[in-house]
């Protein structure tokens, strides 16, 4: 991997589980991120939640027009968030919600949104 200014993201491939049934998984891939990006892009996560209105929270990959209003209803009544996994207490968020939203926004702050990659190749 690529060390200094260049280490801005890195993809490994993944060897597949030992386990039973391993014969039938395909290689995957891995993200490896120097950790202080992914804490840079968890701040600035973190911000757009504590701070942003209903248009710039829907902006954000899994908050539609109601959870953007269930965020700001909580934030006033509760005050801002002090982590990302805070979500979890506004109505509607499990801890499965977050953690989708969490890997979505972080990836696309890094640069890699798996939503707009082309499907593979048949």
């Amino acid at each position: 991997m690529p060390s200094g200014a260049e280490e801005i993201l890195a993809i490994q491939r993944k060897q597949g589980q030992a386990a039973t049934g391993a014969e039938n998984q395909a290689p995957g891939w891995e993200l490896v991120t120097p950790p202080d990006l992914v804490a840079r892009s968890r701040e600035n996560l973190l911000e757009r939640l504590n701070e942003g209105d209903a248009k710039e929270l829907q902006a954000l990959r899994g908050i539609g027009e109601k959870r953007a209003q269930r965020i700001l209803a909580w934030r006033q009544k509760h005050g801002p968030f002090s982590q990302v996994e805070d979500l979890q207490q506004v109505e509607g968020m499990t801890a499965g919600h977050v953690a989708s939203f969490l890997k979505a926004n972080l990836l696309i702050a890094l640069g890699c949104d798996p939503f707009s990659l082309p499907p593979p190749s048949q």
